[in-house]
């Protein structure tokens, strides 16, 4: 199977599992969970659960599943309706080695992980709806040691 096939394959699991927990806080009456979009570099679903760890699931235009987990170290309000944020994050890379060097042609897949540093402003305008812009620095560890930058804009949903 190839890297867009086992990718295509995951991305439809996790959301079959996301889908399966939202019902159930539904049924509880919960409202906390937000689920929504990011567009940019990656792109995907973006998830936050109260206080939790900021989640991301996507795809990158570089050829590669991207996950990210993101704690909030600050968020406050700037002025109503806007707040902002900063905080530390993990994030995963799969990647074709394809993608990485046009000479390899191999469909063997590797992996990835750095760190990130989430900057950014959240928008409440609409009742139950975050729109979103944030910009991440970091640093890739591991297969290589470089700086990167991961961003986009996004709105999240809360149950």
């Amino acid at each position: 199977m190839d890297m867009k096939k086992r990718t295509l394959l995951l991305t439809v699991l996790i959301a079959g599992f996301i889908l399966s927990g939202i019902s159930g806080l539904r049924a509880q009456g919960k409202t906390d969970f937000g689920l929504g979009v990011i567009l940019g570099e990656p792109t995907g679903i973006s998830l936050k659960y109260k206080n939790f760890p900021v989640v991301g699931i996507a795809w990158s235009v570089n050829n590669h599943f991207h996950l990210h987990c993101d704690y909030w170290i600050y968020n406050a309000t700037l002025a109503q309706p806007v707040n902002w944020f900063i905080g530390a994050g993990l994030k995963l890379r799969i990647m074709d080695k394809h993608s990485r060097d046009d000479n390899n042609h191999h469909d063997d897949t590797t992996a990835g992980f750095g760190i990130r540093i989430p900057v950014g402003l959240q928008f409440f305008v609409i009742p139950r709806v975050e729109l979103f812009a944030e910009l991440a620095p970091g640093i890739s560890l591991y297969p290589a040691t470089e700086f990167d930058i991961d961003g986009g804009i996004g709105a999240r949903y809360y149950f």
